[in-house]
């Protein structure tokens, strides 16, 4: 028997509406989990100590430039930007909401939930903490299957659908207030992606230069040397390239069958080819 969402899920992201403090904000970015979070982040913050004349931050973690909503940044005349792993309710989209608690301008950062399932599975699974490595101490199969009463895992395949489903939404409703940026094309045109994120936060006059050295200066060998001691996970490691290596047919029918039935946005992912 298959599994499928439960009701508790479903209400859970309902009543989830923290946009309605993000008013002061002046962009948000919403990031799957393994989708290359930190490096967009370091890739603003570098952007941003550059054209306002601030300190970068020690390490790769810190979020001094780039804060989150609890924790937004420090410095003051300078761009409010923070990040956020959060699935909304689906009044995010309404009319009315968009009136009451108007989102500032979204930057959606997203990843083959395949990868990004195995990226989450390795780094937990790994973890220097023993209660992670409890809760994440089975096969990678069983893993996949994940748990729709939301209660053992960080994330899971429920959870990346849950997510596209919801930006995707807003994404389609308000196109001209929110920019979809995929991991996989952050990777391959760094320079043409940061430049987009850059404008749809309303940073139009920053220079091509801040953003070349930018990527320059955020290459996986150079934030590696920039992780904060002590972490439980290294935030940098080795991308997951063969899905073969971790899926087997079974899983692979197992995840095509899922998607199929619940992903409701697939933002440009075949999910069949693999």
């Amino acid at each position: 028997m298959s599994l499928s969402p439960n009701w508790y899920r479903a209400c859970k992201d309902y009543t989830n509406i923290p946009f309605v403090r993000w008013g002061g904000f002046d962009g948000i970015l919403v990031s799957m989990h393994q989708s290359g979070t930190h490096w967009l982040k370091n890739l603003l913050a570098h952007v941003l100590s550059y054209e306002y004349g601030v300190d970068l931050p020690e390490y790769i973690q810190d979020n001094s430039i780039i804060g989150s909503p609890k924790r937004p940044p420090t410095y003051e005349g300078m761009p409010k930007i923070v990040q956020s792993h959060t699935i909304p309710s689906t009044l995010i989209s309404s009319s009315l909401f968009s009136v009451l608690a108007p989102v500032p301008p979204v930057v959606i950062l997203v990843r083959d939930l395949r990868y990004a399932l195995v990226s989450h599975y390795v780094k937990m699974h790994g973890s220097k903490q023993e209660r992670w490595k409890r809760r994440y101490d089975l096969d990678f199969s069983e893993f996949l299957k994940g748990d729709p009463r939301d209660k053992h895992f960080d994330k899971d395949i429920w959870w990346d659908i849950r997510f596209m489903n919801a930006w995707g939404r807003y994404l389609e409703k308000y196109p001209e207030k929110s920019l979809m940026v995929s991991y996989e094309a952050l990777r391959t045109e760094p320079v043409a992606m940061l430049k987009n994120v850059c404008y749809r936060f309303g940073l139009e006059s920053v220079s091509m230069n801040s953003i070349e050295r930018a990527v320059d200066e955020c290459t996986k060998s150079k934030m590696s040397e920039r992780e904060r001691p002590g972490e439980r996970a290294p935030v940098v490691r080795k991308s997951a390239d063969d899905l073969g290596e971790w899926y087997s047919e079974i899983d692979k029918r197992f995840v095509e069958d899922i998607l199929k039935r619940h992903l409701n946005y697939n933002f440009g992912y075949d999910f069949t080819r693999w």
